[in-house]
C-alpha cells in the first residue's frame, strides 16, 4: 500500500508542461491526490498547466529557491537514492515499460521495505500509519546468510535488491 506521503516517480516521455500534467493526472488516478507537490522551479513545473491540475486537485505547491541547495531536499533524497542505489544497479534499461516497472518496484522497496536513517530505522509507510518497528539489533546485523526468526527477506530480481521485514514493536 502506499501512502499519500509518498512520493510518485513517474518516467517522462519528453520534459514539457502536457507531459507532467499528464503524469501527475496518471499519479493523481494511482494513487489520490497529494497533499503537497515539491519541485525545483523548471518551467515544466510552473507551467499553467501543470499549475492547474495542482489547483483542481487542492494541492500545494512548494517550489525550491533558486541557488538554495536544500530547498527541496526530499524531492532530490527521493531522486538521488533512485538513481544511485537502485538504476546503478542495472546494466541496460530495456525501455520505457521497464523503466516503469522498475519506479514501480522501486516505490515499494523505498516506502514500504527500506529502512530510513532519518526516520529512526522506520519505513514511510510505517511512520504514516502510525507504526513503528523495533531497530534489528547490531549483533543480528551481520552479513550472516542465516536470518533471525521472525525477519522476512523479500528479493527484486532487477536491480539485484534485497529487502527485509522487520517486527513491529510491541
Amino acid at each position: 500500500h502506499f501512502s499519500r506521503k509518498l512520493p510518485a516517480v513517474v518516467p517522462l516521455r519528453r520534459p514539457t508542461g502536457e507531459c507532467v500534467r499528464g503524469a501527475m493526472m496518471n499519479t493523481i488516478q494511482r494513487y489520490q491526490a497529494p497533499t503537497h507537490c515539491f519541485t525545483d522551479q523548471g518551467t515544466v513545473f510552473t507551467a499553467p498547466a501543470f499549475e492547474e491540475i495542482l489547483k483542481e486537485h487542492s494541492t500545494t505547491h512548494h517550489l525550491g529557491s533558486v541557488g538554495v541547495k536544500a530547498s527541496v531536499a526530499i524531492t532530490e533524497r527521493v531522486i538521488e537514492t533512485l538513481k544511485y542505489e537502485w538504476l546503478r544497479r542495472l546494466s541496460l534499461i530495456r525501455g520505457r515499460t521497464h523503466l516503469t516497472r522498475l519506479c514501480d518496484d522501486f516505490l515499494a522497496w523505498y516506502g514500504a521495505l527500506r529502512p530510513h536513517q532519518s526516520l529512526g530505522g522506520n519505513r514511510p509507510d510505517d511512520v504514516y500509519c502510525g507504526i513503528y518497528r523495533r531497530p534489528i539489533a547490531r549483533e543480528q546485523r551481520s552479513r550472516s546468510k542465516v536470518l533471525p526468526p521472525g525477519i522476512g527477506r523479500v528479493q527484486f530480481q532487477e536491480p539485484r535488491t534485497t529487502a527485509w521485514h522487520l517486527y513491529p514493536v510491541s
